[in-house]
Order: structure tokens, then C-alpha cells, then sequence
């Protein structure tokens, strides 16, 4: 899916976060969209894939960004700065299997389900699939 159809492209900052990666296909989502909320993605180009997560609240008391009175420009910049960038298949799932041994990070096995999914689902990519 586009990352314009997600849920995180409607979280606060989502419409900065959609002038970098509108274009990109997510593979995997996990996001909250409410007056205080979270988004998290993995998504693909050109074979190039990005995972980056945000969290923003409701006032600058819970909202780092809108504390720190930040503009979209710096907002994507920190966006810039802060996505994790994978040159393969093989990098995602190395980072999501690592993923798993954090206690605080549950998502690494639904990002391996999601990549191997992806894989299977698009010609090119069968070969690459996990046994």
C-alpha cells in the first residue's frame, strides 16, 4: 500500500512525513492516529527500504517537537536523520530478527512475516524468500 492510504500518514506530521515517503510502498504499519498517538513503518523503493517510527502528543508538554517549536522543514529533518535505511532483504531481516531480542520491541516477528509476504507477492523478489 501507498504510504498516503496509512494510518500514519494521518498521524500528526504525517503530511511531512508523506512529502518524504508518499510515494513508497509500506510493507508493514503499526500506528495510532488520535490527539495523542504513534507511527511506525517499513517501507520499499526502488529497492531501497526505510523503517521510522514517531511519536508526537498533544501540547508541547507531551510533544517534543512542538516544544522544541519546530518547523516542517526541521521536523523533516529529524525525520530525515532518524529513518533506518536497508540496501537489501537480507539487512531488514537481520535488523528485525535484533528486533526481537529487545523485550521493548514486540514487532520484529509481524516485520519478518510482512518482508516475506512482500517477497512472495512481487516476481522478483520469490528467491529471496526465507525458507
Amino acid at each position: 500500500m501507498n504510504f498516503d492510504a496509512t494510518t500514519a500518514s494521518s498521524c500528526r506530521y504525517g503530511g511531512v512525513a508523506s512529502d518524504i515517503w508518499g510515494d513508497w510502498d509500506v510493507l508493514w504499519e503499526h500506528s495510532y492516529a488520535d490527539y495523542q498517538g504513534h507511527a511506525r513503518f517499513l517501507a520499499v523503493k526502488d529497492d531501497i527500504y526505510v523503517f521510522y517510527e514517531w511519536s508526537y502528543g498533544s501540547c508541547s508538554g507531551c510533544d517534543a517537537w512542538e516544544a522544541a517549536n519546530y518547523s516542517d522543514e526541521q521536523i523533516e529533518a529529524e525525520m530525515r536523520d532518524g529513518a533506518i535505511t536497508f540496501s537489501s532483504v537480507e539487512d531488514v531481516r537481520t535488523w528485525a530478527m535484533m528486533r526481537n531480542q529487545n523485550p521493548y520491541e514486540e514487532d520484529g516477528n509481524d516485520i519478518l512475516r510482512a518482508i516475506n509476504e512482500w517477497c512472495v507477492g512481487t516476481p522478483k523478489r520469490k528467491r529471496e524468500r526465507l525458507s
